[in-house]
């Protein structure tokens, strides 16, 4: 009969070592007789094949109610677990790769891609800003700052690297706070040329 240790969250480390002892002190352990070990590969073959239900299947002809070993089929006749036709191998079968649907169509579908923007407001002009998650900085076209937003840059020029090492040079700065559906962030926001 197989015992478990129940325990509680609150139980304190004092309590918890003695539970573990009384634990151990009611286990019982039988040594385990040299006739009683189980031979873990002997007992595989003996299985043999089973299908998802458990039934047990020929690995030579694929047939329930019995194993390889008591196969009446000679093991050089090879058939196709795929269309059931002896001679070849569901590896080799000409109709299941006739039925199957070609992969390449799915690698050249292309994927929609999925823009997130929200409305902030930068120095109270409302704007739509796209959401990067994977970018470090902020950054506005230069168009879109001297339009809608006063002042001058920063004269601070930063060079950013992306995907295929493509290399961009901001070409001046600004600070300015950024609200985002009700929160307020300052934030130093870089300017680039739309190339």
């Amino acid at each position: 009969m197989m015992r478990f240790l129940s325990l509680q969250l609150h139980d304190s480390p004092i309590e918890l070592l003695r539970r573990i002892k009384n634990y151990e002190d009611t286990m019982v352990q039988e040594p385990c007789r040299s006739n009683q070990r189980l031979d873990i590969t002997a007992n595989h073959r003996e299985a043999g094949h089973t299908d998802y239900m458990g039934n047990k299947r020929c690995y030579n002809c694929n047939e329930l109610a019995h194993i390889s070993t008591q196969c009446s089929k000679s093991q050089k006749i090879k058939k196709c677990y795929s269309c059931n036709q002896l001679g070849h191998v569901a590896v080799n079968c000409t109709k299941k790769r006739q039925n199957e649907a070609s992969g390449s169509a799915v690698l050249l579908a292309s994927t929609a891609v999925l823009r997130i923007t929200t409305w902030v407001n930068i120095s109270n002009t409302r704007m739509l800003a796209l959401i990067d998650t994977g970018s470090d900085v902020n950054l506005i076209r230069l168009r879109e700052y001297l339009e809608a937003l006063p002042g001058t840059l920063d004269n601070d020029s930063i060079p950013l690297s992306g995907l295929g090492s493509i290399r961009v040079k901001t070409l001046g700065s600004f600070e300015s706070v950024i609200e985002i559906n009700g929160s307020h962030f300052l934030t130093k926001v870089p300017t680039c040329s739309p190339k």
